[in-house]
């Protein structure tokens, strides 16, 4: 099963289309052979559907929509209420609300959206902008998926791409601002979030091996994991002028200063 931002209610689950039609709720080609599913709202898709991107705005509308070419199916235009019949035309699979090309522009008539829970229920959602995404983050429920902030696993709620990526990061990640200063580690200075460009940082406070995001100090080059910031300096030693911090990295080689 997977968490799919087309229908974030449910996960949708792999089967074989045994008996019975489904349409696909993307391209509503007809699905044959195996299908990703909902079965509690009756919403399908084929494998190979899973993969598109929604890329086309529509004004008065929250979510981004497809182009579909599915030239057999027919339905009703939600902007000037005439049919479509035998043309493409664009597609919102969360609201399974379909529009002429030309009528894409315009704005949805109310009664449009009326009614319908599903695109209510992603309003209401919480979002966010974050520096290290192109598009918007809603809040969404995944499991098994790899954070790309600090690349520990995400089971649960969390932060994913409105407009379909890939992209997810722990609440808690989306929350470290993108400047702090440090009065613990670097007084006066500040430190930057960074993306972690190559696998060769190492944390100054803990001693540990940064993966994911870092803060930097480009004048003092001093990195730290987001998660350090929030360490304490508490042991006071007689020999040293600062106050010490207890590491528990029992990989780390070095030297006794004393």
């Amino acid at each position: 099963a997977i968490r799919h931002p087309f229908h974030l209610r449910h996960r949708i689950k792999l089967s074989a289309v045994v008996t019975g039609e489904y349409k696909c709720t993307a391209c509503t080609f007809t699905i044959q052979g195996l299908r990703y599913g909902c079965d509690k709202c009756r919403f399908d898709l084929h494998p190979e559907c899973t993969s598109l991107k929604p890329n086309i705005k529509q004004k008065s509308h929250p979510h981004l929509l497809i182009h579909v070419e599915n030239l057999s199916y027919q339905s009703n235009c939600e902007a000037c209420g005439s049919g479509i019949r035998g043309v493409p035309f664009i597609r919102c699979v969360q609201c399974r609300l379909d529009f002429h090309i030309q009528c894409g522009p315009d704005p949805i008539p109310p009664t449009a959206l009326k009614d319908n829970d599903e695109c209510k229920s992603d309003e209401s959602q919480e979002g966010i902008e974050h520096f290290s995404h192109e598009h918007p983050l809603i809040t969404s429920e995944v499991a098994d998926f790899s954070c790309k902030f600090c690349y520990k696993n995400i089971n649960g709620r969390c932060y994913g791409c409105a407009v379909g990526c890939e992209f997810y990061i722990h609440i808690s990640c989306g929350e470290f601002p993108q400047e702090i200063p440090h009065d613990q580690f670097r007084p006066p200075y500040f430190f930057k979030l960074l993306a972690v460009e190559k696998p060769t940082y190492q944390c100054r406070a803990c001693c540990i091996e940064i993966q994911g995001f870092r803060y930097r100090c480009d004048v003092c080059d001093f990195d730290l994991h987001p998660e350090c910031t929030s360490m304490k300096a508490t042991i006071e030693y007689e020999c040293h002028d600062h106050i010490l911090t207890l590491i528990e990295n029992e990989t780390y080689d070095g030297e006794c200063e004393a």
